[in-house]
């Protein structure tokens, strides 16, 4: 009869498999956010801002005042000492301009965006530092405007230019003298948006299927140029936009479903996999007239995706997605307590706190998202607000390397052997 493992040799394995899963996954049930509420600050109106872009250092960057009109680019400096608050930067556009916006962040605080209403119509734009702006080169002279919606730690810049009011895929290659050149990305026949930028450069965007053809799919360019067709979720439907991808060159987005609903998606190994929505969204009371299901916005390293999605009784709060977990609505992870909950300005019971939108996630799991919320002025008037907030998470991901993976399959190989002699 074969010996049985010895209780050391099932500890240890017991060990290193939880060890492994330790390393992989969060512990979701436990996992809650603290809340910074981003602005705006004092002399300035008090009910819109807006997170877009968010780096490794915590810095975000966004927009304050109208949602377009009259907007100026926002940074939201990371403090020196966690817990004592955020400076704030904000940034009007260059004379004649009217409105500034900022979609992304590099490591090195350089920002990406757009202005416009300074007499040469929407200009993308990078912005070193609160009050440097560089204008992007057109791509055309016929080009009624360009926004730029990404950049990597290597200065690269994609996103869009629209000759003749038709969209077409751009990317802008720093030129070694402080300038840029621009290039056009080839798609799948027809215009199309790059939207994000890895750190090997490749390209996370969207391209139709030809100029008079209304499909448009969801791609990934390759640093060289090169580009790939990620498909839909249903072939029916023939749609799909991508948003966003992390370095293993994993995308994120959303596609219509063969319902015929928006639905966020995960891109990975040449598979798109649709995310669902909130638990109970199915019970929605008018689920027949619901077009928006969900719509993934970033991922980070870890594969922890956000965005939006609908719940049962028909709001859209924003989401974190964990792997191996599923989709958990961002309302439900705030931390018990938290100060933003108790300040004297904002008016709890008509609504109370709203978390909309997720923008973004680095690899800390720092989320910058909308929270929507009744705002009390001085006079006692309350009036709704939309403000920019970050939410800082108590565990940070794990990002699971070769090594760890490799530790996870020997683990659950070696406690499954184990198991096996001790019933023979």
């Amino acid at each position: 009869m074969p010996s049985l493992p010895s209780l050391r040799s099932l500890t240890s394995s017991a060990a290193l498999l939880t060890a492994a899963l330790t390393l992989t996954a969060p512990a979701a049930q436990a996992l809650s956010f603290r809340l910074t509420d981003l602005g705006p600050t004092a002399g300035f109106n008090p009910q819109f801002s807006a997170g877009r872009g968010l780096n490794e250092q915590g810095l975000a960057v966004g927009h304050i005042g109208g949602d377009g009109i009259n907007a100026q680019a926002a940074w939201w400096l990371a403090p020196a000492v966690e817990g004592t608050g955020r400076t704030a930067v904000y940034q009007a556009p260059p004379a004649g301009g009217s409105n500034g916006l900022l979609q992304a962040v590099n490591e090195s605080g350089q920002a990406v965006g757009a202005i416009s209403g300074n007499g040469t119509g929407l200009r993308a734009v990078l912005r070193s530092s609160p009050g440097s702006t560089l204008l992007l080169p057109k791509a055309s002279a016929r080009s009624t405007g360009e926004q730029a919606f990404g950049i990597n730690d290597a200065g690269v810049v994609v996103g869009q230019h629209q000759p003749d009011n038709y969209g077409f895929p751009l990317r802008w290659l720093p030129d070694g003298q402080g300038g840029y050149t621009v290039q056009a990305l080839g798609g799948l026949g027809g215009g199309g948006i790059a939207r994000d930028i890895n750190t090997a450069g490749q390209i996370a965007g969207s391209s139709n299927l030809g100029v008079l053809l209304g499909a448009t799919h969801a791609v990934r360019w390759q640093a060289d140029g090169s580009v790939r067709d990620l498909g839909v979720l249903d072939a029916q439907r023939n749609h799909s936009e991508a948003y966003a991808l992390n370095d293993a060159g994993t995308v994120v987005g959303r596609s219509v479903n063969a319902q015929g609903r928006y639905e966020a998606f995960r891109w990975a190994d040449g598979v798109m996999t649709g995310l669902g929505a909130l638990d109970g969204w199915q019970g929605h009371a008018h689920l027949g007239t619901v077009v928006n299901l969900s719509v993934a916005r970033d991922i980070n390293r870890a594969g922890w995706i956000v965005g939006e999605a609908l719940r049962a009784d028909g709001q859209a709060p924003g989401f974190l997605y964990l792997p191996g977990v599923g989709m958990r609505d961002l309302n439900s992870l705030v931390a018990a307590g938290d100060p933003f909950l108790a300040r004297s300005d904002v008016y709890a019971p008509l609504p109370g706190l709203r978390i909309e939108d997720a923008y973004a996630v680095n690899d800390a799991g720092q989320i910058v998202a909308s929270a929507v919320f009744n705002y009390v002025y001085p006079n006692g008037a309350v009036r709704q607000a939309t403000h920019a907030v970050l939410l800082t998470p108590d565990v940070a991901p794990a990002v699971p390397e070769p090594q760890t993976w490799a530790m996870m399959v020997a683990g659950l190989l070696l406690v499954s052997g184990l198991a096996r002699r001790s019933r023979v």
